[in-house]
């Protein structure tokens, strides 16, 4: 990895922030927001594992088409606590089944695991910006003036910045990130660290409520 090794560490590093900060806050914390920590606990432990597999120079892939029905059905339950329509909760709990389903047909149809689940996360991607982004919409209607304070502003503006550097990645993967991988990875790797703090915060602000 050369010299972009340093930033790989920074961003693996940058992982685990949200679990200790949700787990100091832990008594304070609200349901959905206990459920966001358990989406970090795993995925402190995925990417300690592909980290690891990076330095043995093995591949990961396969955890990934395990990990990605994980991820967004935890984030999209997580979501749908903080939506002002019911039918709104609902289609986003019913979209979960739907996307699992989906990760299962593109894994039956794979010869080989070893192989990105882009389409998958391309799709799960795309749906995150949305969410977060009417969301976020939605909050800010509600309380215009004091909407630094609300601690789903920043898990919102977490996902949207995570969502967006990762559907850049993989949707273009076969593409443009093959011509210019070092310069796509790099900026994919500062927004999750990014993405990574401002979870951290909407924890720590959501325990001061």
């Amino acid at each position: 990895m050369g010299n972009l090794f340093p930033l790989y560490v920074t961003a693996v590093l940058s992982v685990p922030l949200p679990l200790f900060a949700g787990l100091y806050f832990y008594r304070r914390l609200k349901r959905e927001m206990k459920i966001l920590l358990v989406l970090f606990a795993i995925v402190t432990l995925v990417e300690g594992y592909t980290f690891y597999q990076t330095l043995n120079q093995t591949n990961y892939y396969w955890v990934h088409h395990i990990y990605m029905p994980l991820e967004y059905g935890l984030l999209v339950w997580v979501f749908s606590y903080w939506q002002n329509y019911p039918f709104l909760k609902r289609a986003l709990r019913l979209s979960i089944p739907v996307f699992v389903l989906i990760c299962i047909i593109k894994v039956l149809s794979l010869e080989n695991l070893m192989n990105p689940n882009s389409f998958t996360a391309s799709v799960a991607y795309a749906s995150y910006v949305g969410i977060s982004s009417y969301t976020m919409i939605s909050l800010q209607e509600q309380n215009p003036c004091a909407i630094h304070k609300d601690f789903r502003f920043w898990v919102g503006s977490a996902l949207l910045v995570y969502s967006t550097g990762g559907l850049a990645y993989f949707a273009f993967r076969d593409t443009v990130v093959n011509k210019f991988m070092i310069e796509i990875w790099s900026i994919h790797a500062i927004l999750n660290i990014i993405a990574h703090i401002l979870y951290s915060i909407g924890f720590i602000c959501q325990s001061r409520r």
